[in-house]
C-alpha cells in the first residue's frame, strides 16, 4: 500500500470520526431536551478491488447519520395516549357532570324532594294552618329552582364543551398543516431533527383524535383517521365544527370539510368531549325533564281536584306551561297567595286532609319509567357515579401503560450521559490515533523525499 493510500485511509478517519464526535457532542447537549431522540453516525468500511489481491481496505467513511427509535414502540405509544386522552376527558367531564348535581348538599334536588314531601305531610297534620302553606309554597320554589339551576348549569356545561371542541379542532388544523410543511421540509433538506418535531406534534395529535401513522417511500408521514386522510405528504384535509340547539339542548358535529364520507372521531380528547356534549348530557337533561314533567303533572292533578281555604277548586300548584327542568315553577297564584294551595277533597268538612296526603303519597308512585321519582333521580345519580368510577379506573390503568411505553422509547431512543460519553472517549481516541497516522505518513514522507 503506497503512502498515498496510507494518508487517505488516515485522513478518512479522521473526518469520520470528527464527525461522530460532533454527532455524540450534540446528543449530550440535548440530553435534557423533550422529544430529542438520539443519533448516530453509521460508519462503512470502504474497500477497493485490486487485481491478483482481491480487496483492500482503504478506510472508513461516515456516509449517515440515523435516530436510534424502534418505531414499533412509537406506533404503539400514539394508540395508548389517544386512549388516555379518551378517559381522561371522561374523568374529567364525569366529575363536572357529578359536580352539577351538588348531590351531598342541602341544595341538591334529592334534598329539596324530600324536603317537598315532609312539608306536604305537614301540612297534612294541620291541614288549616296557613303557616304550613308557606312552608309548602316555599319548597316547592326551592325544589323548582334546584330544577332550573340543574338544567341551566347542565346547558353552561354544554357550552364550555362546545369551546374546548373548537379548541381542540382548532389545534388538530394546526398540527396537521405544521405536519405537511414538515414534510416539504424534510424531503427538501433531510433533516433529521425535523423528524424529532414531526413525532412530537404526531404525539400531540394523538391525544386529541384518533389517528393512524405510516411513512410513503421518500419519508413524508401520512396521517389518517377512522380510514380517511388528515395528511398526505403536503396535502392537508382541516376539520370543521358546527353547533346547533334542538329543543335547547346543543349538538355539535366536527367533520372534514372537503370529504364525503366522515369519521367518527371515537377516540383522543375530541372524541370523549363529542360523546358527552351531543349523548351524556343531553340524556341528562331529558332526564330532568322527565322527573320535572312527571312531578309537575301527578300534582297539579291531585292539586286541581282539591278546595283551597279560599273555597277554590280546580287550582294547579305549578305552572301549566312547564316543559321541563328549565322552566319548572309554581303557579303565580300559588306563589303570590299561599292561601289557594288545596288540602281538603272538594266539598270535603274543614279538617279533611286527604288532597296533601295523596300529594304526599305521590313519593310512592311509580312515575317514570317503573320507578319512584326519588329512585328515578337516585338512579340517574347512580349512572353518573358508575361512568365515573369506571372512567377513573380506566384513566389510572391507561396511565401505567403509557408511562410503560415511554419508559420503553427512551431506554431506546433517550440519550444515557454515561454510554455518550463513553463513545466520545472512543471516538476522540480513534481521532488522535488517526492524527498519529497522518503524522507518521508524513514523517515518512519526509524521508523519502530526503532521499531524492
Amino acid at each position: 500500500m503506497s503512502l498515498n493510500q496510507l494518508m487517505e485511509i488516515g485522513r478518512r478517519s479522521l473526518f469520520a470520526n470528527q464527525r461522530a464526535i460532533n454527532i455524540t457532542s450534540k446528543n449530550i447537549a440535548n440530553a435534557g431536551t423533550e422529544g430529542y431522540t438520539r443519533q448516530r453516525v453509521n460508519m462503512t468500511n470502504l474497500a477497493i478491488g485490486v487485481p491478483g489481491i482481491g480487496q483492500i481496505g482503504v478506510g472508513v467513511e461516515a456516509d449517515t447519520v440515523s435516530r436510534i427509535q424502534q418505531r414499533l414502540v412509537e406506533n404503539q405509544l400514539w394508540q395508548e395516549r389517544q386512549r388516555q386522552g379518551y378517559y381522561d376527558t371522561d374523568s374529567r367531564l364525569l366529575t363536572q357532570v357529578e359536580t352539577v348535581f351538588a348531590s351531598d348538599t342541602d341544595a341538591s334536588i334529592g334534598n329539596l324532594m324530600g324536603e317537598f314531601w315532609e312539608a306536604w305531610n305537614n301540612l297534612a297534620s294541620d291541614p288549616e294552618s296557613a303557616s304550613a302553606r308557606t312552608v309548602v309554597r316555599d319548597k316547592g320554589v326551592l325544589l323548582s329552582n334546584a330544577f332550573n339551576r340543574t338544567h341551566d348549569t347542565l346547558i353552561d356545561t354544554q357550552r364550555e364543551v362546545d369551546r374546548d371542541i373548537r379548541a381542540d379542532v382548532n389545534r388538530v388544523n394546526q398540527i396537521t398543516a405544521q405536519l405537511a410543511n414538515l414534510n416539504e421540509k424534510y424531503t427538501n433538506t433531510g433533516n433529521l431533527d425535523l423528524l424529532d418535531e414531526r413525532d412530537r406534534l404526531i404525539g400531540e395529535l394523538s391525544e386529541l383524535i384518533k389517528i393512524d401513522v405510516r411513512e410513503n417511500e421518500a419519508g413524508e408521514t401520512i396521517i389518517s383517521t377512522d380510514g380517511l386522510l388528515l395528511v398526505s405528504g403536503r396535502e392537508v384535509e382541516q376539520l370543521a365544527v358546527e353547533t346547533v340547539k334542538e329543543n335547547g339542548v346543543y349538538q355539535t358535529t366536527v367533520s372534514l370539510r372537503n370529504v364525503g364520507p366522515q369519521p367518527a372521531f371515537s377516540g383522543g380528547t375530541l372524541g370523549s368531549k363529542l360523546k358527552h356534549q351531543n349523548e351524556t348530557i343531553p340524556a341528562t337533561i331529558n332526564h330532568l325533564d322527565s322527573l320535572a314533567n312527571a312531578l309537575v303533572e301527578r300534582v297539579n292533578n291531585i292539586h286541581r281536584s282539591g278546595q283551597n281555604l279560599e273555597g277554590i277548586t280546580g287550582q294547579n300548584f305549578f305552572s301549566a306551561n312547564t316543559t321541563g327542568a328549565a322552566n319548572i315553577r309554581l303557579d303565580n297564584g300559588v306563589l303570590n297567595a299561599p292561601s289557594l294551595i288545596a288540602s281538603r277533597a272538594a266539598g270535603a268538612e274543614v279538617g279533611d286532609n286527604s288532597v296533601a296526603m295523596s300529594i304526599f303519597d305521590i313519593q310512592d308512585e311509580l312515575l317514570v319509567d317503573g320507578d319512584t321519582l326519588g329512585t328515578s333521580f337516585t338512579g340517574l345519580l347512580t349512572e353518573i357515579g358508575s361512568q365515573l368510577n369506571e372512567a377513573n379506573y380506566l384513566n389510572d390503568s391507561q396511565a401505567l401503560i403509557v408511562q410503560q411505553l415511554e419508559n420503553q422509547r427512551d431506554s431506546i431512543s433517550g440519550v444515557s450521559l454515561e454510554e455518550e460519553m463513553t463513545q466520545l472517549i472512543q471516538f476522540e481516541q480513534a481521532y488522535q490515533a488517526a492524527s498519529r497516522v497522518i503524522n507518521t505518513v508524513d514523517e515518512m514522507m519526509q524521508v523519502v523525499l530526503g532521499l531524492v
